[in-house]
C-alpha cells in the first residue's frame, strides 16, 4: 500500500470535514487534535457473492454469502483516508477507531467521548459509488468525491462489482425496483437494493484491511509515529453492510502475529448482525425499537448474549433507526439528501406527522458508555453489562408489549421509558420511516403522574443514577443527559 499526504486542502476543499461544523471544530480546538486526508493506493481483489443465483421467494441476500468470494483478483485502486488525531502523539490513548465510510455519509465524526479519550478516528472510502433511483444514478463514495470536487478526487477509483455476478441485480431491475421501494419497509425491492449496496462495497474488504494493517506496522501507516494498541470499527445502518461480511469472511483471514486479531472490537448499531463471532474479537450490536417491530415482522430469533466468544446485543426502546436526535447546538448540516437523486422514498423524502412530534432525546453517551464497556472488555476482561431485549407480545399489533402509555417494554431502560414524559414511536409517519416519533404528555398528565416538575426530575436523575450503575451511561455525561429534558 502506498500513502500520499497528508494532502494540503482547506476547509472547503476536504469532503465530509469536520470544519465545516462549528461544534466539532470547537471540540477539535479544546482537545487539541487536528484533521488530515490521505490517498492510498495498492491492489485490492473484487468481492462478489458465492453464487450468482437469483433468490428464491423468502430467502434473503445473507444466503448468497455475499463479499465472501473472490471474483477479480488483484485489482488496482486508490482512495481516500479521513484521519481525526491528536495533535500531541503524548496523549494518545492507543486506541484507533477506524471504520468503512457509510456509502452515502462519509463525513468525520468527532465526539466528545472519542477526543476527551485520547483516541485516533479515521474513516475510509471504500465504496465506489451506490446506483439510486430509477435512472441509476452512482450516489455516494468515490463517484460522489468526482462530483463534489473532481480537481482533488479525480484520481481515485474503486471498483464495484459486476452485477451479473449478482442474480438480482439483472439489466433495469433496479431502476424498476425503485419506483416502489421504501426504506422503511422489507421486501423483495429492498432485496434488489441490499445486492447493489453490496456491489458497491465489492473492493472494500482488502482496501479496509490494507489499511488497518498498515496502522500496526511503522511504514504503511497514516499515523505516523503513533502506536496502536487497539483497533476498533463501527458502522449503523447501511455501513453496517460491509461490516457484516468483514467479520464473517474476511477477519479470520487477517490475523496478525501471535494469531491475534486485526480488528478488537465490531460496534454494529440499528444494521446486520454478522452470522458468524469473530475470533479473537469482541462483537456487540445496538438496535432500537424499529429495528425489533421488523425482527418481529421476520421472524427473526434473537442471538444470546455470550462470554466466549465476546458478545453482547443491545435494544432501545423508545428510540427509532436514527437512533439519537442531537441537541439544538450539535445538529449538522448536509443529509441523504445531499448526494441522492430526488424522490427515494424513506430517506429523502420528508413528511410532517399531525400527531407526533419529532424525537428529541439525544442517546449518544449510552453509546459512548458501552464503548467504554468495550475497551474494559478488550484490555481489563471485565464483561460488558447485560441489558433484556425488548419484550414480545405475541398478540399486540406490531409484536411489542407496552405500558399503560404505549411505551415498549423491556430492552435497555433509559429515563426516557421509565420516567416519561411522552409517548415514543419508533417511526413518525411513513415519509419519515428512519425517525421517532413523540406524543408529549399535557400538563395535566405530567402533574398526575409526578406531581410536580420537581418530582420529576428527581425520578429522572435517579434513573440516570441507576443506568451509571448499571454501566449504561458515564458519571460525566448525566448532565448531558438531563439537558434533554423540555
Amino acid at each position: 500500500m502506498k500513502i500520499e499526504g497528508p494532502v494540503p486542502t482547506d476547509s472547503s476543499a476536504l469532503f465530509g470535514t469536520a470544519m465545516a461544523s462549528e461544534e466539532k471544530a470547537e471540540l477539535m480546538k479544546e482537545f487539541g487534535y487536528i484533521e488530515e486526508e490521505f490517498f492510498i493506493s495498492g491492489s485490492a481483489n473484487v468481492y462478489g457473492p458465492e453464487s450468482s443465483r437469483a433468490l428464491q421467494a423468502g430467502e434473503g441476500t445473507l444466503a448468497l454469502r455475499p463479499l465472501s468470494t473472490v471474483r477479480s483478483p488483484d485489482v488496482p485502486y486508490k482512495t481516500r483516508v479521513l484521519v481525526i488525531r491528536p495533535r500531541d502523539v503524548g496523549v494518545f490513548s492507543g486506541i484507533v477507531h477506524a471504520i468503512p465510510f457509510h456509502n452515502l455519509l462519509a463525513q468525520a465524526t468527532v465526539e466528545r467521548n472519542l477526543l476527551r479519550h485520547g483516541d485516533a478516528w479515521l474513516g475510509v472510502e471504500v465504496c465506489s459509488g451506490t446506483r439510486f433511483g430509477p435512472q441509476e444514478i452512482p450516489g455516494g463514495g468515490v463517484a460522489n468525491l468526482w462530483k463534489v470536487n473532481p480537481d482533488r478526487y479525480s484520481g481515485l477509483t474503486v471498483a464495484g462489482g459486476e452485477p451479473s455476478d449478482w442474480g438480482q441485480l439483472t439489466p433495469g431491475a433496479l431502476g424498476k425496483a425503485f419506483g416502489t421501494l421504501n426504506f422503511g419497509r422489507p421486501g423483495p425491492e429492498m432485496e434488489v437494493f441490499t445486492q447493489e449496496l453490496y456491489r458497491s462495497y465489492a473492493q472494500g474488504p482488502d482496501i479496509f484491511f490494507d489499511v488497518v494493517h498498515g496502522l500496526r506496522s511503522e511504514d504503511e501507516t497514516v499515523l505516523q509515529g503513533f502506536r496502536v494498541r487497539r483497533v476498533f470499527t463501527s458502522g449503523a445502518s447501511g455501513a453496517s453492510l460491509i461490516l457484516r461480511p468483514l467479520a464473517d469472511y474476511h477477519h479470520n483471514q487477517h490475523m496478525i502475529s501471535g494469531d491475534r486479531p486485526a480488528i478488537d472490537g465490531y460496534f454494529i448499531s440499528v444494521g446486520n448482525v454478522p452470522t458468524t463471532r469473530p475470533r479473537g474479537a469482541i462483537l456487540a450490536v445496538l438496535q432500537s425499537e424499529a429495528e425489533a417491530t421488523r425482527q418481529v415482522a421476520d421472524g427473526t430469533e434473537l442471538p444470546e448474549d455470550t462470554d466466549d466468544p465476546r458478545f453482547r446485543s443491545y435494544e432501545l426502546p423508545g428510540a427509532g433507526h436514527m437512533i439519537s436526535a442531537a441537541p439544538e447546538s450539535l445538529l449538522e448540516n448536509g443529509s441523504h439528501g445531499d448526494v441522492l437523486p430526488p424522490g427515494i422514498h424513506g430517506l429523502n423524502e420528508r413528511d410532517s406527522s399531525q400527531e407526533y412530534e419529532a424525537y428529541d432525546k439525544f442517546n449518544a453517551p449510552i453509546v459512548w458508555a458501552l464503548w467504554d464497556a468495550m475497551y474494559r472488555w478488550a484490555d481489563d476482561g471485565l464483561p460488558m453489562p447485560h441489558a433484556e431485549r425488548i419484550t414480545r407480545d405475541s398478540g399486540s399489533p406490531d409484536g411489542i408489549a407496552r405500558d399503560v402509555h404505549g411505551n415498549a417494554l423491556g430492552g435497555l431502560r433509559t429515563a426516557w421509558v421509565d420516567v416519561p414524559e411522552a409517548r415514543y414511536v419508533a417511526r413518525i409517519s411513513e415519509g419519515s420511516p428512519l425517525r421517532a416519533g413523540m406524543k408529549r404528555f399535557s400538563e395535566s398528565q405530567m402533574k398526575e403522574l409526578y406531581g410536580s416538575r420537581e418530582a420529576y426530575l428527581d425520578k429522572v436523575s435517579a434513573k440516570l443514577d441507576e443506568m451509571i450503575q448499571r454501566r449504561f451511561l458515564l458519571p460525566e455525561d448525566k448532565a448531558l443527559m438531563l439537558s434533554c429534558i423540555t
